[in-house]
């Protein structure tokens, strides 16, 4: 399964998440604003590891990082 991530309001982002000594680098890219659509900065991953750390991040319980599109 992929999903798709998204931080709004931003147009890039990357952001470090750690698991215990393990660090990744999630790049948020592709946002755009326009008069009447602004598309927030996404980050697809189909990997189960990638989305569970993402998802256990204080980042996502907040609200900042959020699923966008969930791919089956």
């Amino acid at each position: 399964m992929r999903k798709t991530y998204c931080v709004y309001g931003l147009l890039e982002w990357q952001h470090t998440l750690s698991a215990g000594d393990v660090k990744v680098r999630i790049k948020f890219s592709g946002g755009s604003m326009g008069p009447t659509v602004v598309r927030p900065a996404t980050f697809t991953t189909g990997n189960p590891a990638i989305q569970l750390l993402i998802e256990k991040s204080k980042e996502f319980k907040s609200g900042k990082i959020a699923i966008y599109r969930i791919e089956k």
